[in-house]
């Protein structure tokens, strides 16, 4: 009876592990400042699907990027932040870091605070794998007050590896 059961449950594991397959995720680097391209710190994380099918960009970015806000966080004030996801539709090549960068500041660039925290929460809702979504619960739930030197898109990006690592 044990057994049975054992096995059904192997069976059952098997099948959703194959419906729905570990997402690949790696970290993409981008500069800070556009004036010096050279200058990789940003993390942000490209996660897809083992076939590419789907893929999304996430990151953790201060909301206001001017000045003022640039000065507090390098003498260590906290600024308020958000974590940014979208979607990246098929391109040519999923290898090229600096096409997926490029096609994210695209979609980003135009974007007020609440336009962007609206596509993130639409971006979010599409979703449909199962075990995506509730990685990605478990990745919204970051404090969203940035420090540089304390909390900023580098850990966050570490904070999302180890999710996808459980």
């Amino acid at each position: 009876m044990i057994y049975t059961f054992f096995i059904k449950l192997l069976l059952i594991t098997t099948v959703f592990s194959l419906h729905f397959p570990k997402p690949n995720i790696r970290i993409l680097r981008s500069p800070i400042f556009p004036g010096i391209p050279q200058l990789k710190l940003h993390h942000s994380i490209f996660i897809s699907t083992t076939n590419y099918t789907v893929s999304y960009v996430i990151d953790f970015s201060p909301i206001n990027q001017s000045m003022s806000a640039m000065t507090k966080l390098l003498f260590a004030q906290n600024i308020p932040a958000e974590i940014r996801i979208r979607k990246i539709d098929t391109m040519p090549n999923y290898y090229i870091d600096d096409m997926i960068i490029q096609h994210w500041h695209s979609i980003n660039a135009p974007l007020s605070y609440s336009e962007s925290k609206t596509l993130s929460d639409q971006t979010y809702d599409t979703i449909k794998n199962i075990e995506l979504k509730q990685k990605m619960s478990k990745i919204f739930d970051w404090d969203i007050n940035m420090n540089l030197y304390t909390h900023n898109c580098q850990h966050f990006g570490k904070h999302v590896t180890d999710i996808f690592d459980e």
